[in-house]
């Protein structure tokens, strides 16, 4: 028997959101409503203001849009993600300029990222990047603004009495 233990929230595909992942996003979610308010928030009070559920959301699409991206063959060099990387200025040596693998570490253990995690989620970005600039010359058939049009356009309308017991006549008795 071959037993696998898994500890993803999100999975598609090839694309996960371990628990871990998650819960990080959910802290920093936190972090940011208590900044924001200038007070202390419980998670109880995140969950009942919907901030679960709106991560999740945001979390199931950006792993979804990746998955799809990656299934159409866009993959960007590693070179690229590597580059974009280096144009960050928060991983750059302040003395020469240049990108500094201690100051790209320190940055991502205050953040509380670890690299396999941002490397990935770049690599995601650039891909993405490159599909949406292949899309930017595809135009939408006019048929399907029309269906669009008529859709938002649509209108019901319902009209209605209330009769009262009195102003009907009682039923005839079944024969």
């Amino acid at each position: 028997f071959r037993t696998s233990v898994s500890n993803w929230v999100i999975k598609a595909g090839g694309h996960e959101v371990s628990e871990a992942d998650y819960k990080q996003q959910f802290d920093a979610k936190i972090r940011e409503a208590e900044q924001q308010l200038g007070r202390g928030i419980t998670p109880d009070e995140a969950v009942a203001q919907g901030a679960d559920k709106q991560i999740l959301a945001g979390m199931s699409d950006n792993a979804a849009m990746a998955e799809l991206v990656s299934r159409l063959g866009v993959k960007p060099d590693d070179k690229l993600v590597l580059a974009e990387l280096a144009r960050n200025p928060a991983f750059t040596d302040p003395l020469t300029g240049k990108f500094s693998d201690r100051a790209y570490k320190a940055a991502l253990n205050n953040a509380r990222i670890r690299p396999d995690q941002l490397e990935a989620e770049v690599y995601d970005q650039i891909a993405e990047r490159h599909f949406a600039a292949g899309l930017g010359g595809a135009k939408n058939p006019r048929i399907y603004a029309a269906m669009m049009a008529t859709y938002l356009l649509e209108g019901r309308s319902a009209d209605y009495v209330l009769l009262d017991t009195h102003s009907v006549p009682a039923p005839v008795k079944p024969t």
